[in-house]
């Protein structure tokens, strides 16, 4: 190379090197929280659940809003109430919706924190109660493009975050994050049991350091199989945002306020129920209804109107189930066909579909593992289980996931039959309260539906056992 054309090519390179400063590295996206006591964020969107299984194939829509209101501001964050309100779409106008509140705290980090003992895991077994996707623990000093990150989560594997970069939503600046996070079988399927995955994008608004646009899709997948079995998708928006002062803001404080209240006195009563009466509850009874009819109704009356319910099956000596992590529709109708399932046995770790009984009559035995009355419905139902006049297919629906519980309970009882984990059927089967009884007949209709436990219940259940060995009169079918 010619010495003229060596010198051009060092000269430009000095050049590059000294203009290089003129143009910094890119500065971090802020991504705190930055919200005012008073504010309100309404959150509005849809949950889809599919599932595709063994056969059992059935499809769910939802509507989804939640509400974030500041009621407080401290130094180490802000004190919010959230309620979240599901209800299936087809239903709106029939059911009210299943609504819960709870009082977390907001750090500055983005991560929430409950008031009381009490999780706020996003639910992996169907369409979650308590929607707190819009909040993302970030690392301190901003983000950057590529940036990634992990957040433990108690009982779970660790969920991955990487920034993608920066979008818009709604005509806001936001960050566009990504999140996996999955069971450690998931790329490589057993056939011992069941995985799962979940996946996330985040666009996180550089105005509120919240969520403008949250998208995430849930998959299981059943033993043995290579594709998702089981599909749970929900979106949603940044919908409005309010702030409230004055006499509106007390309103609002002073009803999320007394609802978380009189659900912490409810929770401290209803390991009572059947031993303390129904006057405890009558009385809190009293005064929830003295509060309603004396306050303003706001947005968070839902909340209350829940709590009431629980309380009038608690009143009556059931005891009820609370919106927990799964808000499945109600449909369970006498004269109608049963909703479909596909569960785990917690015992066996066999899968089963309510379809594997199709040509027998179905006792579905709804209960709460550690409830008092437990120790007389497990019993009975195995008297049932062993009997042959009539016969009937016995299945124990525990309505919690304590494996260790339901594996001592069926050796103390000698169960022979199923205790599949029926947390998830909730709201499809209508379990309010528990203990539930469910008959089904042989082609699937139910036949029968009873709460409680009392000196009654054996007799009408034998009863009504027997009246569905028979086909169902057809002007009974012809309505359903």
């Amino acid at each position: 190379m010619k010495p003229e054309r060596i010198g051009a090519l060092l000269s430009v390179l000095c050049l590059s090197i000294a203009i290089l400063p003129l143009y910094p590295q890119e500065q971090p996206w802020p991504a705190v929280p930055k919200l005012l006591c008073g504010h309100e964020l309404i959150y509005r969107g849809t949950i889809e659940e599919s599932t595709n299984d063994q056969g059992v194939i059935y499809q769910h829509k939802y509507l989804m809003e939640t509400r974030l209101f500041v009621y407080e501001v401290t130094p180490e964050g802000f004190r919010i109430a959230l309620l979240t309100k599901v209800t299936r779409q087809e239903d709106q106008s029939k059911n009210a919706p299943t609504a819960r509140l709870e009082l977390v705290r907001l750090t500055p980090e983005g991560k929430l924190v409950p008031e009381r003992q009490t999780s706020l895991a996003v639910s992996l077994d169907g369409p979650t109660t308590l929607e707190i996707g819009f909040a993302l623990e970030v690392p301190a000093g901003g983000l950057r493009r590529e940036q990634t990150w992990t957040l433990a989560e108690p009982d779970r594997p660790p969920r991955t975050c990487r920034v993608l970069g920066l979008d818009t939503v709604q005509q806001v600046s936001c960050i566009k994050i990504q999140c996996l996070q999955q069971s450690e079988d998931w790329e490589q399927p057993r056939a011992d049991q069941s995985a799962w995955r979940r996946q996330e994008t985040v666009w996180l608004s550089t105005r509120y350091g919240l969520a403008q646009r949250v998208e995430r899709i849930i998959e299981r997948r059943t033993p043995a199989r290579e594709e998702p079995t089981w599909r749970l998708t929900t979106r949603y928006e940044l919908d409005s945002t309010l702030r409230f002062e004055g006499p509106f803001f007390e309103d609002l404080r002073r009803e999320v306020q007394q609802a978380a209240a009189f659900q912490e006195k409810l929770d401290e009563l209803l390991p009572e129920v059947g031993r303390v009466g129904s006057k405890p509850f009558e009385n809190l009874l009293a005064r929830l209804d003295q509060h309603m009819q004396r306050t303003p109704g706001t947005p968070y009356r839902a909340a209350l109107v829940q709590i009431r319910q629980q309380l009038e099956a608690a009143r009556r000596g059931q005891t009820p189930v609370r919106p927990g992590d799964s808000a499945l529709p109600r449909t369970l109708t006498v004269g109608r066909p049963a909703p479909e399932f596909v569960l785990t046995d917690l015992t066996s770790g066999k899968v089963y579909s309510i379809r594997k009984w199709r040509g027998q009559v179905v006792l579905l035995c709804f209960y709460l593992p550690g409830a008092v009355t437990a120790d007389d419905v497990l019993p009975f139902a195995q008297t049932l289980a062993q009997a042959k006049d009539p016969p009937v297919v016995v299945v124990g629906m525990a309505m919690s996931d304590e494996a260790t519980v339901v594996h001592k309970l069926q050796m103390r009882y000698s169960l022979s039959f199923p205790q599949l984990a029926a947390r998830g059927l909730r709201h499809s089967y209508a379990v309010d309260a528990t203990p539930r009884f469910v008959i089904v007949d042989a082609e699937g209709i139910v036949r029968a539906i009873h709460t409680g436990w009392g000196p009654d219940i054996p007799v009408l259940l034998t009863r009504d056992l027997r009246s569905s060995q028979k086909p169902m009169p057809s002007v009974i079918r012809a309505v359903r």
